[in-house]
């Protein structure tokens, strides 16, 4: 009976956690405007993409823009491409990363903490007054944070796991590292260096 108690309250916290990040992530996002000047430069960049179909080298205002490397750009332009030329659209990505990097914390914390505690994790995750900002504007940093968390997870599992999982992990890391490179440059990869180094 105390285990199947147990199990409820955590089922009830996962629930939770579900229906914050659902109203975090959801809640008005089609209806409010593009915030300038990021979210309107952005999403024109990757509209321009879209639709020249130059996905190596972004334009803004048909010259090109090297400020940020490509692959969020890409990102953006395919969710256009799927949900229509919108704010919708626009900010999509920036969402489902969102919900990957809750994906993850779950994972990690269901892993090594159980389910009550994996459950709260998301809920303050969600709840985090930058999370609720950049998981809602058509902006680098969630699909950021979810490869730089991918390498920092992947890293610690690959030293506290079997021998035989270190490499595997190791490289997971390492593509992660190398993926938030393509999204933000060095520091994707300094940060997960710096963690992992330190830990």
């Amino acid at each position: 009976n105390s285990s199947s108690s147990r199990d409820g309250g955590s089922k009830g916290w996962l629930f939770g956690a579900i229906l914050a990040a659902l109203v975090v992530i959801g809640f008005r996002m089609w209806s409010l405007p593009l915030l300038s000047p990021d979210e309107g430069r952005n999403a024109e960049v990757a509209r321009e993409m879209m639709e020249s179909g130059a996905w190596l080298v972004p334009t803004y205002n048909q010259l090109p823009y090297l400020d940020k490397p490509a692959f969020y750009f890409k990102t953006v332009a395919l969710s256009l491409a799927v949900f229509g030329n919108n704010h919708v659209g626009a900010r999509m990505p920036s969402a489902l990363f969102a919900a990957a990097v809750l994906v993850l914390v779950w994972r990690m914390a269901f892993r090594f903490c159980g389910a009550r505690p994996a459950a709260l994790a998301v809920l303050v995750t969600a709840t985090t007054p930058l999370f609720i900002s950049q998981a809602r504007i058509v902006i680098f940093d969630m699909s950021l944070c979810l490869f730089v968390s991918g390498a920092i997870f992947a890293g610690f599992l690959a030293e506290n796991g079997p021998l035989e999982l270190r490499r595997r992990r190791l490289l997971l890391a390492a593509g992660c590292a190398g993926v938030a490179t393509l999204i933000k440059g060095p520091v994707g990869l300094i940060v997960p260096l710096l963690v992992l180094a330190v830990f």
